[in-house]
């Protein structure tokens, strides 16, 4: 999961890395799912615009999802095993990527 924003630029900064992680790794068992604290016009220019082919939630006005996963910062990322243990939390998609060679590894 990557909680983020268009209007954040850490997540601008991370995203062609994601983008790269994604292509590389989505026939191996790993999916991405954009958690988008945005407003519904500026995610869909941004996405046309950066190629981003992954699916993306638009996060609802009460935050719940938010609220959920304790985000304080943008972006957040948590790498998810398909039991549903959190692996990886607030994880760069460098570090990402170093988890899910060790995960895929297995």
């Amino acid at each position: 999961l990557d909680f983020w924003g268009s209007w954040c630029g850490p997540c601008q900064e991370e995203m062609p890395k994601l983008r790269a992680l994604y292509e590389k790794y989505k026939a191996r068992n790993f999916a991405l799912i954009g958690i988008a604290n945005d407003k519904m016009e500026p995610l869909e220019s941004y996405i046309k615009e950066n190629g981003i082919t992954w699916p993306q939630i638009l996060q609802d006005s009460d935050h719940h999802i938010l609220r959920l996963f304790n985000i304080q910062y943008y972006p957040s990322t948590f790498l998810i095993d398909p039991k549903g243990e959190i692996v990886a939390k607030n994880a760069n998609a460098d570090e990402l990527e170093a988890k899910l060679r060790q995960a895929l590894s297995r």
